[in-house]
């Protein structure tokens, strides 16, 4: 959303944007600081997608307008909407979220963009998740049988993940090692 918006702007537009409005230098930031780690980027550049929504949506242009209320009003409006896959966003999902708009707000203040940073220390916990319940023996051998048909790789993988309790990206191991 963000980069669709900013690119709508073009040339003549992103010059008529103040500085310190949002799409103008956040999405610059985060490149810039956390390319590092292609994961860590991609994950903070989502929250950021989102957090913006909810920016454009309650016309909140610069981060000097961020206020402490709007925390509470992201986590209620974000956990009532649903992933592409129909699934629930969940509280813990929305807290991530405003922890990476308190670096971005850090950011702003810096920049004198803001005067304070108004979601420092919310106080906002993450809420304690049921864990998934183990795979059963008939679940594991059905798994077994479905995969015969797929490269030998994967097979591998779920091997190491129902005796690890990993997740597939965490088992994938480059086939040169």
């Amino acid at each position: 959303l963000w980069a669709n918006e900013r690119d709508k702007l073009g040339a003549a537009g992103r010059a008529a944007v103040p500085q310190e409005g949002w799409a103008a230098w956040v999405p610059d930031w985060l490149r810039n600081n956390y390319s590092y780690n292609p994961k860590t980027l991609k994950r903070y550049e989502n929250c950021w997608s989102a957090v913006f929504e909810f920016i454009v949506e309650h016309g909140i242009p610069a981060p000097r307008q961020l206020e402490y209320r709007h925390a509470n009003e992201y986590v209620t409006w974000r956990t009532g909407k649903k992933r592409n896959r129909g699934t629930k966003i969940t509280h813990n999902t929305a807290v991530t979220e405003l922890k990476v708009l308190s670096r971005i707000m850090r950011e702003a203040n810096r920049r004198g963009f803001a005067d304070a940073n108004p979601m420092y220390q919310l106080g906002l916990k993450r809420i304690n998740v049921k864990h998934a319940p183990d795979i059963t023996p008939e679940e594991i051998e059905k798994h077994r049988t479905a995969l015969v048909r797929y490269p030998e790789w994967m097979r591998v993988c779920f091997e190491i993940a129902i005796h690890h309790g990993c997740r597939l990206m965490e088992t994938q191991v480059p086939m040169d090692r």
